[in-house]
């Protein structure tokens, strides 16, 4: 164990995938895990079996058009029934298994949970399988109370900040309208439930949900009030100056910061629909050139909501867009209406590589997004070579550097952050921290980085390794995981480090520890953080959103009592949701833990 803390570079620079990948490919399994854990029958096969629900799922989606039930699949004839069958049959076996997978019809999309009535038997019986295995998993579900902003935006107070706990929803029951709407429950049934609970917040959420179905109301585009771009500009101005000046009093500058950054988002956001209101009531109407930035990505973003109405909006400023300052945040926001407009098939494949813009697959492994990381992994390479050349860190970090983010995650745009970690040595000590970060901020002083390095602290007890704590996490850990960061992390560095440290710190993730945290295994609140790092933060509140068009069914004036206007209704969100949770929110489970 001493030779490995103290050797310089002993074996070759490796870039190695996420490890959570390995769970879907028996070589990588056979680098990335020991040999007790890669050779282990149960092992093999429950990755064997989450791999066949993840490919039929995959399978389906791959040519079912979008918003489409499973029946107007087999009857156009986009689907077999034999891929139906298979959807079924995986879904519902894997909605069967452990309870902690229920957790997927949170994601699933609306109209899949349409009853259908196959020729095939088989098919038939799958059929009938899974829609009393997903009832089941939502009937579960209305007993949980999530937190109602994680689904939203992820506006969560700071722990220091809080002074009661967060607002909360049973977020299954706000599924009701797209439920009933697929035919998979009626409001009487769900009615009967509710008035047999009695949880409160269950029966204020069905409330809520009653009053959207009642409303029966669609979509209105606001009228708003500006009458001209001038006038909508000079209203902009103000209200950005404005954002500038928040000081809230109960507030940490970090959260102030993010505050300020947030309400000149939402100017610009309520700039670019009046902006897109003028011209689609004017189509003769032209852009300035002459425009600040903020007024220039409130255009840019104005021709993208116009066009999604009219598609003649596009080729009218078509030439405009070509003349937008040269700046990060613009070239943003045209990425953004490039890859919405090829969403809607307004523009083609050919419009996009000409623009270089790159739509990323955001359910695809996280390793497909490797070659687009910037810092690239040649730089990233050459840190952790750094790391050893620098006898004081060597002597004290390994040479090794976890790349995760929304970058490695497909999503990060423009100038998004690079976010590294490094691993210290048991033999590091606290007295030493603040010279450790000196040098780490150097060594990784890439602009994309800017020094900012998450420092795993590891210890050593019976000739194995575990993490103590981490420099992210202020104070105390609640949940007492890292298994999104180490599962979803792309590893650089010395190869036989890099092994060694994923054997010590990987695997006891595969052995249920017998513990609880408030009433859940910590098993679960593993899987719970998994969901919640590759789902909700950051794909759902904003990520999705760079690449797609939101289209709730339920972005509707009444819609607002259940948070209608957020991904979290769009079809195309709950595929992606869906492909991530069966492959990325998985751990095998070896057993209990012999801690």
């Amino acid at each position: 164990m001493e030779q490995t803390h103290t050797l310089r570079t002993i074996s070759p620079t490796v870039v190695s995938n996420p490890a959570g990948e390995s769970f879907f490919d028996h070589v990588s399994a056979d680098i990335v895990w020991p040999d007790y854990v890669s050779v282990n029958p149960i092992f093999k096969r429950q990755c064997q079996k989450q791999h066949a629900v993840t490919s039929a799922v995959q399978t389906l989606f791959a040519t079912l058009p979008i918003g489409s039930s499973i029946a107007e699949g087999v009857r156009s004839g986009s689907i077999t029934e034999s891929a139906a069958g298979d959807f079924y049959h995986q879904l519902a076996t894997y909605l069967e298994g452990e309870t902690a997978n229920g957790r997927i019809v949170l994601y699933v999309p609306l109209e899949l949970s349409a009853p259908v009535v196959l020729q095939s038997p088989v098919a038939n019986e799958a059929s009938k399988r899974f829609q009393k295995a997903f009832r089941a998993a939502w009937l579960e579900q209305l007993t949980i109370h999530e937190v109602r902003a994680n689904f939203v935006d992820g506006n969560v107070l700071e722990p220091e900040l809080r002074t009661e706990d967060h607002p909360r929803v049973v977020k299954a029951i706000h599924l009701l309208p797209g439920l009933i709407a697929a035919g998979h429950i009626s409001l009487s049934e769900a009615q009967a439930i509710v008035v047999e609970s009695d949880d409160a917040l269950l029966k204020e959420n069905f409330t809520d949900v009653c009053n959207v179905l009642r409303a029966h109301s669609t979509h209105v585009p606001h009228t708003n009030d500006a009458t001209s771009v001038a006038e909508t500009c000079v209203q902009l101005r103000a209200a950005v100056a404005e954002s500038a000046t928040l000081n809230p009093s109960h507030s940490t500058p970090s959260r102030t910061a993010w505050l300020r950054k947030t309400a000149r988002q939402h100017a610009i956001a309520k700039a670019a629909a009046k902006l897109a209101d003028v011209l689609l009531q004017d189509k003769t109407h032209s852009l300035p050139r002459e425009m600040s930035v903020e007024e220039q990505i409130a255009c840019t973003d104005a021709v993208r909501q116009a066009s999604m109405v009219d598609a003649g909006i596009y080729k009218q400023h078509r030439q405009w867009l070509t003349t937008v300052t040269d700046n990060q945040e613009l070239t943003d926001a045209r990425t953004k209406l490039y890859t919405h407009l090829h969403a809607q098939g307004i523009v083609d494949d050919a419009v996009l590589r000409s623009m270089e813009v790159r739509v990323p697959e955001l359910a695809g492994p996280f390793s497909n997004n490797l070659p687009y990381f910037i810092p690239s992994t040649e730089e990233l390479s050459a840190m952790a070579h750094a790391i050893t050349d620098d006898k004081y860190v060597g002597e004290r970090v390994f040479p090794v550097v976890l790349i995760l983010g929304s970058q490695l995650k497909g999503y990060g745009i423009g100038d998004a952050d690079a976010d590294v970690a490094v691993f210290l040595k048991p033999t590091a000590t606290a007295a030493e921290s603040d010279m450790i970060a000196q040098k780490l901020r150097h060594i990784f002083r890439h602009q994309r980085i800017g020094g900012s390095v998450i420092m795993f602290w590891l210890q050593e007890k019976s000739g194995h390794l575990s993490i103590t704590h981490n420099t992210q996490a202020a104070g105390t850990q609640q949940i007492p995981t890292w298994a999104h960061i180490l599962l979803g992390g792309a590893w650089i560095g010395d190869e036989e480090i890099v092994t060694h440290l994923r054997h010590n710190l990987l695997t006891p993730y595969l052995f249920a520890p017998a513990q609880e945290l408030d009433g859940w295994s910590l098993r679960d609140r593993w899987l719970e953080e998994l969901e919640r790092d590759t789902i909700l933060y950051r794909l759902l509140h904003k990520g999705f959103e760079r690449f797609f068009p939101i289209l709730s069914p339920v972005d509707t004036p009444a819609g607002v009592a259940i948070d209608g206007n957020t991904a979290f209704y769009d079809p195309r969100f709950r595929r992606i949701a869906t492909e991530l949770y069966l492959s990325k929110v998985f751990l095998p489970n070896l057993g209990q833990s012999s801690d």
